[in-house]
Parts: structure tokens; C-alpha cells; sequence
């Protein structure tokens, strides 16, 4: 009896230490295979049309050094005519000083009602003590089109299909640990690979703008070069200023000449025609006198 209390008080004792060692170390979500950045471990929003597929890729970190269960259990409430759609991956092993992940897959019924409705994220541990608990927003919008809603259907059922077998396949997958090692490492990869496609594009659109903004930069400079090479030098704007100075000056003279002259002629003129008045006056006396003198 002493013993098994012994061993009740040792489990009490590392309950704790076992939850502090598990950790929800990151959550990424897609739409249709498509990353939603705006998801992370602690909520966000997944913007869907009825029929998309939501997949939640959860990692948890064991900082312990033995292994611990871990689970973790998807909720959308009310979407599927009130009733919720639940997706579990049940307890599953992480190794000491590692992590793991493990992916929640929903599908969008095709009849959900436009809506915002509550998706809970809940991960315990092997004794069922919370982890973490993380709420995000499921927005559901509908469908552009209702001519598609039957090929929608259709790949919906063909969704269902592969998700069962995928199911299936990460069932077998967890029975070996190796295995189910590689394809976690294969996620993790494309995963990253995403994530490097996003940079990538976001260093591309970068360089084209840098080029752009070179080439303006080109060809300001040509057109100042050219503005440059249709300005006059200093000294030929001296000289041109000089050469119209002189210009000026010699204009001025030849007019001040020509005033000289034309003044000169009309005295001349003047005189000339006082002169020729006084001998017409002189005459005229002659005239007189002779005239009274015989008279």
C-alpha cells in the first residue's frame, strides 16, 4: 500500500514539470494548399468560400529528457447545419528534447451559411491537462457563381475521399516513428520552401523597382549632359558680350556723326539764306535811293 502512494505522490510531483515541458511551438494554417500569413500559434483569421479546405499544421516543442504524449483536438462550431466539426490527431509521441508536428484538416461544407464562426485549437497532454487553447476566426463567404457549386460538390466528395485516405496513411505513418519522421521532414521542407518563394518574390519585385528608378536615373543624366553640351563657355559669353557692346558703342557714334552732319547742313543752310537776304535787302536800297534821288 506505502508503495503504490509512494509511486501516486512521485506521478503528483512530475505532473507539473511533464505540462511546463510540453509548449505549442508554432502554427502555420493554409486555405486550398495556399499559406495564410496572417495565422500564427496565437489566432488570426482564415478568409474561405464553402467547399475550400482548411488545414492547421500544429508543432509542439518537448523540452523534457523522456518522451511525453502529447494531443491536439480542431473545433469549427456551428458551420455544419449547428452542428461542429471536430478533427482530432490522438495522443502521439514526442521524442525527449525534440518537437513534432501534426496537421488538422477541415473541409467547408458547401451549404455553410455566410458567417463568422469560432475554430478552437486545444493540445493537452497524456494526463488531458491544457497545453494551450487558441481561438481563431473562420469567415465564410459565398461562392461567386452557383453554376460551379455541383463541380465544388463534387471535388468536395473527392476532397472527402483523399482526406480519408490521407487519414489513413498518417495512421500507418504513426505507427512508425522514422517513417512519419521523413514525411514530417518533407513538410517542414515545403513549408520553408514556401516561405522562400514569398522572399524571393518580394527580392524580385525590389530589383525591378531599383531598375526603374536606375534607368530614370540614366536618363536624367543624358538629358543634363546634353544641356550641358548646348551651354555656352564663359569666355564666349565675354567675347558675345563685348562683341555687342563694341556694337552698340560704334551704332552710337555713327548716329551721333550723322546728327553732327545734319546740323552742320542745316546751319550752313541758315547762312546761307541770311546771307542771300541781306543781298536782296542791300539791293532793293540801291533801288530806292537811286529812285528818289532822280526824282
Amino acid at each position: 500500500m506505502k508503495k503504490y502512494l509512494s509511486l501516486l505522490l512521485l506521478l503528483l510531483l512530475l505532473l507539473p514539470s511533464v505540462m511546463a515541458s510540453l509548449e505549442v511551438d508554432d502554427v502555420r494554417g493554409y486555405v486550398n494548399n495556399e499559406r495564410v500569413t496572417d495565422i500564427n500559434k496565437d489566432g488570426g483569421d482564415f478568409d474561405v468560400e464553402q467547399g475550400d479546405s482548411i488545414d492547421l499544421v500544429v508543432r509542439i516543442k518537448n523540452a523534457a529528457n523522456t518522451t511525453i504524449q502529447a494531443k491536439i483536438v480542431g473545433t469549427i462550431k456551428d458551420i455544419d447545419d449547428n452542428a461542429d466539426i471536430v478533427k482530432t490527431q490522438d495522443f502521439f509521441d514526442i521524442e525527449a528534447n525534440n518537437d513534432r508536428s501534426k496537421t488538422l484538416t477541415f473541409s467547408i461544407p458547401t451549404d455553410a451559411r455566410r458567417d463568422e464562426y469560432d475554430l478552437e485549437l486545444k493540445a493537452t497532454n497524456s494526463s488531458g491537462d491544457s497545453i494551450k487553447i487558441v481561438g481563431y476566426n473562420v469567415i465564410v463567404e459565398t461562392q461567386v457563381s452557383d453554376d460551379t457549386s455541383s463541380s465544388i460538390s463534387s471535388i468536395n466528395k473527392i476532397s472527402d475521399i483523399v482526406g480519408n485516405l490521407t487519414a489513413s496513411c498518417r495512421l500507418i505513418a504513426d505507427t512508425t516513428n522514422t517513417c512519419f519522421g521523413y514525411v514530417e521532414t518533407s513538410k517542414n521542407c515545403q513549408n520553408e520552401l514556401s516561405t522562400v518563394k514569398e522572399e524571393r518574390g518580394t527580392y524580385k519585385a525590389q530589383s525591378e523597382e531599383c531598375s526603374q528608378t536606375k534607368a530614370e536615373l540614366e536618363r536624367q543624366k543624358v538629358s543634363l549632359e546634353n544641356d550641358k553640351s548646348n551651354m555656352i563657355s564663359l569666355s564666349q559669353c565675354n567675347n558675345q558680350t563685348a562683341t555687342a557692346v563694341i556694337n552698340t558703342r560704334n551704332e552710337s557714334d555713327d548716329k551721333f556723326n550723322q546728327t553732327l552732319l545734319m546740323l552742320g547742313g542745316a546751319a550752313l543752310i541758315y547762312w546761307y539764306y541770311n546771307k542771300r537776304k541781306k543781298e536782296k535787302s542791300s539791293t532793293a536800297s540801291s533801288y530806292e535811293s537811286d529812285y528818289f534821288s532822280k526824282s
